[in-house]
């Protein structure tokens, strides 16, 4: 099976996706070896979260944060009630009947 990329699902202003290239090279040399736990004060719409995880197979486990808490509920909802959000969505769009 191939290895699914794992993609920011929303556009967050201020994002941090256009310094990817311009970071990458400062990443301490242990997160190419070692496996580690990746923490994200500030996630937004998550660039760097999943370009490190696209990238790094070696990320043990990732810590998110956010001051917005309607973001770090969206993350919530997308990590632990996939199935239902979908389904909810589908009828905002008109997919189906509720």
């Amino acid at each position: 099976m191939d290895k699914k990329l794992v993609r920011p699902f929303l556009q967050w202003p201020g994002g941090k996706g256009r310094l990817i290239s311009q970071l990458a090279p400062h990443l301490p040399h242990e997160v190419i070896k070692s496996k580690f736990t990746y923490i994200e004060p500030f996630v937004g719409g998550g660039a760097v979260l999943f370009w490190l995880l696209n990238t790094f197979p070696n990320i043990r486990s990732v810590v998110i944060n956010d001051i917005n808490e309607d973001l770090i509920n969206v993350y919530r909802v997308v990590a632990t009630l996939p199935e239902e959000l979908i389904r909810v969505l589908e009828v905002f769009q008109g997919n189906t009947t509720a």
